[in-house]
């Protein structure tokens, strides 16, 4: 296993409630750091169950110099594979998303069944084994829809997880959504830095005037209504114990889950800002027809570093297909 030892000094330095030394981000040795055992070591979300909606679709994951097919098998399982041929290790799929009947290697037109099986090698010596030579497996499992990998030979459990979030996201069926269109934003930046950003609204007032017109900036680690120290409620507050009530009602309220026990994942759901119904830039409806009564789209994303100073977001909006609605107009 490769070691990092100038990296052991920058570790025992992290202070908490401080930003990461310097070398932690733009360092290269630390990018092979987070990008070799870090983020190999955990689980990462990938993409979702629409994006592999039927037999033979395929999904392409990249982390730096990983990468990962994830396709939908004619048995119906969703499985994971090196996307590396397992005769010279070529890169078998170019493509974020494509169609496949079967793998072709296009180095050495190696094929491969959709289950990973080797199935045509031509020229091989008597007593090759076929079945030894199988694409080599990643570990996968679905959360409510999320399908998230684990690049370990050894992941860690991840039960606490798919039961936190699988019972918050079921109401919005993901299985029933398909891809309408991905956003993909290139970051200049580390990808530490990106999710840091990313994860609070600290900034949103002074940067993003224009998000809180329809989105609440509570949540993010700050300002509900249990923070309060004070005991006089704000306008802001009052607004999020409405909406609080509205979710209960509806039989969707959860209190905020933030790393129990140990645990790596947050589960919220934020609340839009006080007179916005919908999260657009001026907060009203940008359509008079709901299509669903939980909301008409579903969007995800993720930050896949490739880069000491580069960071890949991918955005993908889901919408219920047609023959899952009711009523639902001819050529929808």
């Amino acid at each position: 296993m490769t070691s990092f030892p100038s990296l052991r000094s920058q570790f025992e330095s992290v202070k908490a409630g401080y930003t990461l030394p310097r070398d932690l981000y733009v360092g290269e040795e630390a990018f092979q750091f987070d990008t070799q055992v870090l983020l190999k070591s955990v689980w990462l979300y990938a993409c979702t169950v629409a994006h592999v909606k039927n037999a033979g679709d395929t999904y392409v994951f990249e982390l730096a110099n990983n990468s990962v097919i994830i396709v939908r098998g004619k048995d119906g399982e969703i499985r994971a594979f090196y996307n590396t041929c397992t005769h010279r290790g070529a890169r078998i799929c170019q493509t974020g998303q494509s169609k496949n009947a079967r793998f072709s290697c296009p180095y050495h037109f190696w094929s491969y069944n959709l289950d990973g099986k080797l199935i045509a090698a031509r020229d091989m010596p008597e007593g090759f084994d076929k079945a030894a030579h199988a694409l080599r497996p990643v570990s996968i499992e679905n959360v409510g829809g999320l399908l998230f990998l684990c690049l370990s030979d050894n992941p860690p459990p991840i039960d606490r997880v798919k039961q936190d979030i699988g019972s918050q996201i079921a109401l919005y069926q993901l299985d029933k959504l398909k891809i309408a269109a991905t956003e993909e934003l290139i970051d200049q930046a580390n990808w530490k830095l990106v999710m840091e950003n990313n994860r609070e609204c600290y900034h949103c007032e002074s940067n993003h005037p224009e998000l809180l017109k329809s989105l609440d900036g509570s949540g993010f680690g700050k300002g509900l209504p249990e923070d309060n120290v004070c005991g006089v409620k704000t306008d802001a507050e009052k607004a999020i114990e409405a909406q609080r009530a509205e979710w209960e009602a509806l039989g969707i309220y959860h209190d905020l889950i933030e790393f129990p026990d140990g645990w790596w994942h947050r589960v919220a759901r934020l609340g839009l800002a006080p007179g916005a119904v919908t999260q657009t830039l001026s907060g009203k409806p940008a359509s008079t027809k709901l299509i669903w009564p939980h909301g008409d789209q579903v969007e995800t994303s993720g930050d896949q570093p490739f880069g000491v100073d580069a960071a890949q977001q991918l955005a993908p909006f889901l919408l219920r297909s047609c023959r899952h609605l009711q009523p639902c107009s001819a050529g929808g």
